[in-house]
């Protein structure tokens, strides 16, 4: 979705103003770092790709590459904000960020 940020955000209204409560999994109805008054479950984002990243670098990687699709989910953000902590972290260059050709979410691959 093009919008998602405006587009998720009608949608949650629409739930409260039918009186219907609202609890989101994986993500909040608002791109990160913002958050709306909505319970969440999901995961920790960040944490989680930052564990990969440094799984890659203690095994020789150091040509990491993200591949995201166009108008990707604000949680690939989160993702892409970890494993950056990281690879900087382990002295790797992160690789650019932003939309690519995959049709998945954000898949990390990298080699020595």
């Amino acid at each position: 979705v093009e919008d998602r940020e405006r587009e998720n955000v009608a949608i949650a209204q629409g739930f409260v103003e039918a009186g219907i409560p609202l609890v989101l999994i994986d993500r909040d109805v608002l791109d990160f770092p913002a958050r709306s008054g909505f319970d969440v479950v999901g995961v920790d984002n960040v944490g989680a790709a930052a564990e990969i990243a440094q799984h890659l670098a203690a095994t020789g990687r150091t040509r990491p590459r993200y591949f995201s699709r166009p108008h990707y989910p604000s949680t690939t953000d989160l993702r892409g904000a970890g494993a950056a902590i990281a690879f900087a972290d382990a002295g790797i260059d992160p690789p650019p960020r932003g939309p690519t050709p995959a049709r998945t979410g954000i898949v990390f691959l990298s080699w020595p």
